[in-house]
């Protein structure tokens, strides 16, 4: 008996520090989040608005990470009505929407793609939502887009993978 309760104790300390360690990434996950923002470069003049913007992503990645998604996807949702040119909090949106629904996604993840083409992970996402939804023609567009920005061979495979599939779709 005395041997069973020291294994547990063993496995209750080997448990904390990986909680620990899972809160740690959680916190440099959202600090990392603040410090890509657009516009977050620190400064001693900043406006409510920015702040207000700041306050709003950190909200939202922090109930990402907590896996409250209703509440960040809201968060999200308010970033995108009061700075419409927000592509992160689109994409962010378009990433936790296709959870539900690749067709609910598809509006926010175009947004994202449209204010930021060259954003490889908006692309991305995009162009795997246009797929789940058999929409290759359009999601070639999305690949041929991404291989003349950023010249990687792969995307133009992609694209023609995606054009091939839409001709033989139709």
């Amino acid at each position: 008996m005395q041997k069973l309760k020291s294994t547990q104790k063993t496995l209750v300390w080997e448990i904390i520090p990986a909680a620990l360690k899972s809160f740690a990434w959680s916190a440099l996950l959202v600090l990392g989040m603040l410090c890509i923002l657009p516009g977050s470069s620190v400064s001693a003049q900043e406006t409510p608005e920015s702040m207000r913007l700041k306050q709003l992503y950190y909200d939202a990645a922090t109930q990402k990470v907590l896996n409250n998604y209703s509440k960040a996807l809201n968060l999200y949702k308010e970033i995108t009505q009061f700075h419409p040119s927000e592509s992160a909090a689109y994409y962010e949106a378009a990433d936790i929407l296709r959870l539900q629904s690749p067709q609910m996604a598809l509006p926010y993840a175009q947004k994202a793609f449209e204010l930021k083409p060259d954003q490889k992970w908006y692309a991305m996402l995009y162009a795997h939502l246009l797929d789940e939804l058999q929409r290759f023609d359009l999601s070639g567009e999305v690949y041929k887009s991404l291989y003349q920005s950023k010249k990687n061979p792969d995307y133009a495979l992609e694209a023609a993978d995606r054009f091939a599939r839409s001709k033989a779709w139709s």
